[in-house]
């Protein structure tokens, strides 16, 4: 069985801050899935989508350059769709139509999200098997 994951739907245009993001999140301990992890020889677009339907988590990064994106905006819809927990994180522009009730972080400093933003604080069940990655380690309410 696949560990619990979080799906990233970013640019490529904007990898710089991906990695940081990454890493961030793999230091807490958390999996990440973006799709540079595609095999050789598998279908992008069937692959994508399964992870899509797997994940735990769902990180927008929203810039321009996603924005213009035929992909990302692919993956928010499915995402959307499966009601998958979406966390924006903007990191360049303004906030999309599509995400607008969601509480965002801003990180167009180029910073990483604060803290708050890999707290665990409880966990929660995906199923009676297992228990998947914590909702709260994304939640960022509003003060």
């Amino acid at each position: 069985m696949e560990p619990p994951y979080i799906f990233i739907s970013y640019s490529r245009n904007d990898e710089t801050y991906v990695s940081k993001l990454i890493q961030a999140l793999e230091d807490k301990g958390l999996t990440v899935w973006l799709d540079d992890r595609i095999d050789y020889g598998t279908t992008s677009p069937r692959v994508i989508e399964e992870h899509l339907e797997k994940c735990q988590v769902f990180i927008l990064v929203m810039s321009s350059n996603s924005l213009n994106s035929h992909w990302v905006q692919c993956e928010l819809n499915r995402a959307l769709a499966l009601k998958k927990p979406i966390f924006p994180v903007l990191l360049e522009g303004t906030r999309w139509l599509a995400v607008e009730t969601i509480q965002c972080v801003d990180v167009s400093n180029q910073e990483l999200p604060p803290d708050r933003f890999f707290q665990d604080r409880k966990s929660t069940r995906l199923n009676s098997s297992h228990t998947v990655i914590s909702y709260a380690v994304f939640c960022l309410k509003k003060k």
